[in-house]
């Protein structure tokens, strides 16, 4: 990830892996979601591609925006916003649970997000 430096892993799935960066040069945070596989199939390119252009047309504030896909060595990976957001499966793990307007807010988020989608 030329002019990057990877601060954290923040997940690690079947084919993508996804961390958090420090761009060298602004002291901008942003996001990586990159495709695990040195030699990605067919599909994976291509749905990489396709979350890139649907997510680039999205401009709404509970949906993370794309800025861009980029091409390291042999795969790719977006470059996304980083909103600073801890994963929920994290939260559960420190506090066990959360709080009822805690969930009502995150509830309500997500709905919105849905519903613009």
């Amino acid at each position: 990830f030329k002019g990057y430096r990877i601060l954290d892993q923040l997940y690690s799935g079947y084919s993508t892996i996804v961390y958090r960066a420090l761009h060298l040069e602004t002291g901008k945070s942003y996001i990586f979601k990159a495709l695990k596989s040195d030699f990605p199939s067919f599909r994976e390119v291509e749905g990489m591609k396709k979350e890139y252009e649907i997510l680039r047309k999205i401009q709404n504030p509970n949906i993370i925006q794309a800025f861009s896909i980029q091409k390291n060595d042999k795969s790719l990976y977006l470059v996304l916003e980083d909103f600073e957001g801890i994963s929920l499966d994290k939260i559960l793990l420190k506090e066990k649970k959360i709080q009822v307007r805690e969930f009502l807010e995150i509830a309500i988020a997500v709905s919105k997000a849905l519903e613009y989608i």
